[in-house]
């Protein structure tokens, strides 16, 4: 799951790419969303007519009668949850913030977010080729040194360098909680799984929901105090459970 993710963060890296580059090039915005997604579109047709390999079963399906009950993972899926709506802060606001705040140009704002895709698939790939066991205490810290650069110094070379750390930080937290979410589940993964894509669906309605509603009130720069707060809310839920 880890090294799918790293793939998935590079592709992550085209779209701010894209973007920007059509931008600074005098294209619009609409060149830098269009190529990305039918290149995107291309490959995904060229994948699914590529069909299953050779002797790929299908997986086993599990009644919903063996789910267990919502005690025994609701902090999984709350941390799973929280974890994305963390990303999301970052994924959608990033260049926002660069260009309010450190007075990026529109172009050079949405390159300067693409660090955040890149921190992502740096991480997933280290940690899934060194074996390394990251916790969300340790995952959560990184971002928070990543944050502080990213919103304290005024910079605009530092903030883009904090974005990465940020991102590295967050590299193995969606990969592993979900994990953990789904060994709540060990006869029914599918209904762990079916949790796990509700816990993206309300994130990813969540975070863009609470930075706007946060920078209506205030500016960017204040709404991203929201991420600390998420990530001492998310370490207090991923405390380890007292007898396992």
């Amino acid at each position: 799951m880890m090294r799918a993710n790293a793939w998935s963060s590079l592709a992550a890296i085209a779209a701010p790419l894209a973007v920007g580059a059509t931008i600074a090039v005098g294209s619009g915005w609409l060149p830098g969303f269009a190529v990305p997604i039918a290149i995107g579109a291309v490959v995904v047709l060229a994948v699914i007519r590529s069909g299953e390999p050779a002797g790929a079963t299908s997986a086993p399906v599990h009644s919903a009668a063996v789910v267990p009950p919502l005690r025994t993972w609701w902090r999984e899926w709350s941390v799973l949850a929280l974890c994305i709506v963390v990303e999301f802060c970052f994924v959608y606001f990033a260049a926002t913030f660069l260009h309010d705040e450190r007075g990026l140009t529109t172009a050079a704002a949405a390159r300067g977010a693409a660090a955040w895709g890149i921190g992502m698939a740096v991480g997933r790939f280290a940690v899934s080729a060194w074996s390394l066991r990251l916790g969300v205490l340790s995952s959560a810290g990184m971002i928070a040194v990543g944050f502080v650069l990213f919103w304290a110094v005024p910079s605009p070379v530092v903030s883009i360098a904090g974005i990465g750390a940020a991102g590295f930080g967050a590299s193995p937290l969606y990969p592993s909680r979900m994990t953990a979410l789904l060994e709540r589940f060990p006869r029914s993964l599918d209904q762990g799984s079916t949790r796990g894509s509700i816990a993206s669906g309300a994130a990813l309605l969540g975070a863009p929901a609470l930075m706007v509603a946060l920078r209506r009130a205030s500016d960017v720069r204040l709404a991203y105090l929201a991420v600390p707060v998420l990530l001492l809310v998310l370490v207090v839920l991923a405390r380890p459970r007292r007898g396992g």
